[in-house]
């Protein structure tokens, strides 16, 4: 099965005890695993925030995270994502 995550804010390879890095990274990141572990091809679908950042990126596992063009690609605090969701969504539209 194909399975897409959406996680806007939270990407599974934030350094945990960043900005906006904690409980929803893990989850996702564990959760992907254990998808793919599972024989299911999982693609994770996060915010870029950073212009060094590959395309998309293999998680251990098997996992797929794929950094979406919304917003300025740099660190914005979750709150002030709103803005940038129309570009993500029409991303995720024509992916």
């Amino acid at each position: 099965m194909r399975i897409a995550m959406v996680s806007e804010h939270a990407s599974p390879l934030a350094a945990l005890g960043g900005v906006d890095a904690g409980g929803q990274n893990v989850y996702v990141a564990r959760l992907s695993a254990e998808l793919a572990r599972r024989g299911h091809d999982v693609t994770v679908y996060t915010r870029r925030d950073g212009t060094r950042l590959p395309d998309r990126v293999g998680l251990p596992g098997g996992a797929v995270v794929e950094h979406v063009p919304a917003g300025p690609p740099e660190a914005v605090p979750r709150n002030d994502l709103f803005p940038h969701m129309p570009a993500f969504g029409f991303y995720l539209a024509h992916a």
